[in-house]
């Protein structure tokens, strides 16, 4: 094994550099790519037995379980199981539900990942995590592990991970170290050939060295494959001289001149996976004939028995006859449980079998339970093809839907295309075709989705008024958004008629879509919109309902309909849910409908502190419309605060061009404009706005509650076009003065005040302000007092403008409104003659998650329950929050709670914890 370090010290180094790194308190995560036998397993048991002063755990991942939720997970963290009593105890239930040491918890792979980060930052001494031939572990242990390889930069552990070059797996994030390992170079190549083979004839030696291309193990054992005359250079040598085909066939030949008994025994091992379970199968006689393999130089048994290179297995596996696999499945199944016995009886059949579809699709409940989706996904594509009969459309429909939620979207696509092949009833084939449409809807591909999913539902109204009820809802949803479509309202009408009131997750479903539609018919709310939300808000009283999307939804259109405590609560409660089960789905959608909520209200500063934990969380499920969505939050929310000064600044990453509501180029024209106008650059923000306003017309979602022309009006009025801003009030005010809510009358009022003759603005500006007392926005309060102000001082009345302008000042600074504080700042200056220094708020010097955990600690949650609820480490909260402690210049919770009472800043109570 030492040989195979031959002129591999500078990868030694860097690996032993970044363990020793992570013993002082700076961890991180290398993954070790190598094509088959370029020495990546040599490279990270040298690592193991070097002197690191640290505990060290290993794992590896096995291709014969790629398919067993966690079981790599299992393997690495088995010895620590004796330290999940020091955890916080929702993760250490999880945890034991994952090592099969307690009862099945439902949850996700990012709560168990913040879990596993937990134990392993819980460790007296430092870690270093090795897991070799990652790209064979299960998705949900990938999953786990690259969450916890994301989080270790204040931890006191190394993550190794090993893989295959080319091979797919979840370790090709960018935000990894990657150490390539390339081919020996000639002069260690040709130390390492002339060790293992001496007698090699030079011409013959040189041929090998060409071919090998530096490969170790290649250089070790293709010479053995090679005749007498071939190594004296006596015989010709074989035509295709590649190290990786020949490498495998030396090891089945090896193989092949074994007893019976130890040909059994390897398959076994080799079909098992797991040393303990082949041990299990092994009769008597095959466990003596282990000794063979051996000494054929094909496994070693120290400790337990395993295959000397993963290509062995692969070769031994690879030689054997199908009814030999087959017989060796049927005695790894007698001795297996759970997942591996399910797993191995499918592979031990010869077709279709009902009875293992059935076990396997109870392996894929137990894995949707513990948030394994892509093992759920395979166990139940696999049921589908055990099935022969008119079940076998479900199944595919189900393995579909379970691919999508696992983000393998083209996969999913290609199963429910097989699933309408064969669906035979009308039922079947509705439910399949709404699944294809969400499917393209989740791609983006909206033509495709609104055609699909109109036709079915039409289909389907004549025979299932249920079905296409939740049909024509997914019509609405893809219609809000697909621009060339008709607009939605018609099809969500539909949909709650068709669905009644069932008081059950269709009429849901109907009512989530009459809501979105209406907010995007770009009319002011009414009677009706009322109704509606408040029927869904009552269905969401029932816990099983409150699952998903709608919650957030709904929590949302309560605050645009100015029912904020509502909004709040529901809110809350359904964060709060999400957080519990661990779906990191449904939260992702409502943390950053929280901020929206926020938003709403004029809350700046919450809604950033709500939008901050939702990106990072978006980015990390990698779904291509929920970072989109988090993204355009963000950006709404920088806009609004004056924060952005480019149009690169307001730019949403992700947005797709052509079919997304208001093209790119407008979005950034709304939000750039917003934040110009918030900095007092009038002149620019008109230009923005005036495209912004043509582009989000009637037809586009929100188009009503964005207030554009409002804006667009201050422009113009701060630009001296003032029959200009004259017309887009005259326009505005049917529709905002004929409407039940407030703020817009407040926001309508200010603009009306600019326009007013002198003699009338302190009137007009107190009537706005008025308006607030009934339903509060803390935004539109000081955009009221600083438009107050500077036309105070405009008409040369500076001495009553600068108390107006001094409160606006002081509300634009709680809130984090830099744009608007500076605008603010520029007014005061002018009226007074005198120049006002910025004044930051202690908090301002808070990282956005900084700041997350401090309101989490100064409303009494612990460091463990921190973490939890963020997916972190308690290390990484300690270190958040003494850096907070640092630039706040305190020392504990209670002085931390006054710094941010004293700003304004709210706590976060606790939330509902992991079960």
């Amino acid at each position: 094994m030492c040989s195979l370090l031959l002129g591999r010290d500078r990868e030694l180094a860097i690996l032993v550099a970044a363990c020793r790194a992570a013993s002082a308190g700076r961890g991180s995560t290398t993954v070790v790519a190598g094509e088959p036998g370029i020495g990546k397993t040599a490279l990270l048991a040298a690592v193991a037995t070097s002197d690191l002063a640290a505990r060290v755990l290993r794992a590896t991942g096995v291709e014969a379980e790629s398919a067993v939720a966690f079981a790599t997970l299992q393997a690495l963290l088995w010895p620590l199981r004796d330290g999940l009593d020091e955890l916080e105890r929702g993760q250490a239930a999880l945890l034991q539900s994952v090592l099969e040491l307690g009862p099945s918890v439902s949850t996700s792979t990012f709560a168990i990942g913040a879990a596993v980060l937990g134990l392993l930052s819980s460790c007296d001494e430092p870690l270093v995590a090795i897991v070799d031939d990652a790209h064979w572990s299960d998705v949900a242990s990938q999953e786990a592990l690259g969450f916890v390889g994301r989080r270790l930069e204040h931890e006191r552990v190394a993550l190794l991970v090993g893989v295959r070059t080319g091979a797919t797996s979840l370790f090709d994030d960018r935000s990894f170290v990657r150490v390539d390992i390339a081919g020996l170079d000639a002069g260690a190549a040709r130390s390492l050939l002339a060790q293992a083979s001496p007698n090699l004839a030079a011409p013959v030696a040189e041929q090998l060295l060409e071919a090998c291309a530096g490969n170790p193990l290649g250089l070790l054992e293709l010479p053995s494959v090679l005749t007498e005359g071939q190594r004296e250079g006596i015989e010709p040598l074989p035509a295709a001289l590649e190290a990786g085909p020949l490498v495998q066939r030396a090891f089945a030949a090896r193989a092949a001149v074994l007893s019976d008994a130890a040909r059994s025994a390897l398959l076994l091992l080799a079909a098992s996976g797991d040393a303990q379970t082949a041990l299990a199968a092994i009769d008597a006689d095959e466990r003596i004939a282990l000794v063979d393999g051996e000494t054929a130089g094909l496994i070693s048994r120290r400790g337990r028995p395993r295959f000397r290179h993963p290509l062995v297995k692969s070769a031994v596996y690879g030689a054997a006859a199908g009814a030999e696999r087959r017989a060796a499945h049927r005695r790894l199944a007698a001795v297996s449980e759970g997942a591996r016995r399910a797993w191995h009886l499918a592979a031990a059949a010869d077709g279709p079998d009902e009875g293992v579809a059935q076990a396997l699709e109870a392996v894929a409940v137990q894995a949707g339970r513990s948030g394994g989706v892509a093992a759920q996904a395979q166990a139940l594509e696999r049921a589908a093809a055990m099935t022969s009969d008119e079940r076998r459309a479900d199944r595919l429909l189900v393995a579909g839907q379970a691919w999508r939620r696992a983000g393998r979207i083209e996969h999913a696509r290609e199963l429910l295309g097989r699933a309408l092949d064969l669906a035979t009833d009308d039922d079947t084939r509705g439910r399949i075709q709404l699944e294809r449409g969400l499917n393209r809807l989740r791609a983006l591909s909206y033509r495709e989705a609104y055609e699909l999913l109109s036709a079915e539902a039409s289909r389907a109204a004549k025979t299932d008024p249920a079905l296409a009820a939740r049909l024509y809802a997914a019509v609405t949803l893809v219609a809000n958004v697909y621009r060339e479509a008709p607009p939605a309202l018609a099809s969500a009408e539909e949909a709650v008629r068709l669905a009644g009131r069932r008081g059950d997750e269709v009429e849901l479903e109907a009512l989530f879509a009459l809501v979105s539609a209406r907010m995007s018919r770009g009319l002011p709310p009414d009677d009706e919109d009322d109704e509606a939300v408040t029927r869904a808000a009552e269905l969401l009283d029932k816990p099983e309902l409150r699952t998903g999307e709608q919650p957030h939804w709904i929590a949302y259109s309560l605050a645009e309909l100015e029912r904020d405590e509502q909004a709040r609560t529901l809110s809350d409660l359904a964060l709060g849910e999400a957080r519990a089960a661990g779906d990191v789905w449904s939260l992702c959608y409502g943390l950053y409908a929280r901020a929206a909520v926020e938003l709403v209200g004029g809350r700046l500063d919450a809604a950033r502190t709500w939008a901050a934990e939702a990106l990072p969380l978006a980015e990390q499920i990698g779904e291509r419309w929920r970072l989109e969505q988090a993204q355009f939050v963000r950006v709404e929310i920088e806009g609004m605060r004056g924060s952005l000064a480019t149009r690169e600044d307001a730019r949403v990453p992700s947005l797709a061009a052509g079919e997304t509501p208001g093209a790119p180029d407008a979005v950034v024209a709304l939000h750039l404009g917003r934040s110009l106008l918030a900095l007092g650059r009038f002149e620019e923000a008109t230009a923005l706005l005036e495209v912004a306003a043509r582009e989000f017309s009637a037809g586009t979602p929100r188009a009503w509650y964005r207030f554009i022309t409002l804006d667009l009006a201050e422009a113009f009025a701060a630009t001296r076009r003032r029959a200009d801003a004259e017309v887009l009030v005259r326009d505005a005010v049917p529709g905002i003065e004929g409407c039940r809510l407030v703020r817009p009358r407040a926001r309508l009022a200010r603009v009306r005040a600019l326009l007013a003759p002198e003699r009338a603005i302190d009137v007009a500006f107190a009537q706005a302000l008025v308006l607030l007392e009934e339903v509060p926005h803390v935004l539109e309060h000081a955009r009221i007092e600083l438009c107050w102000g500077e036309r105070l001082w405009e008409c040369g009345r500076s001495g009553e403008a600068v108390p107006q302008l001094e409160h606006a000042l002081a509300r634009f600074d709680a809130l984090g409104a830099v744009g608007w504080s500076e605008r603010a700042r520029r007014a005061l200056e002018a009226a007074t003659g005198s120049r006002r220094p910025i004044q930051p708020r202690r908090t301002d010097v808070l990282t956005a998650q900084e700041l997350r955990v401090a309101r989490h600690a100064a409303g009494g949650m612990r460091d463990r329950e921190i973490a939890a609820s963020l997916y972190l480490s308690p290390r990484t909260v300690e270190s958040y929050l003494q850096s907070a402690y640092r630039k706040l210049g305190v020392s504990n919770r209670t002085q931390l709670a006054g710094v941010l009472a004293a700003e304004g800043i709210s706590a976060l109570a606790a939330v509902a914890k992991n079960p």
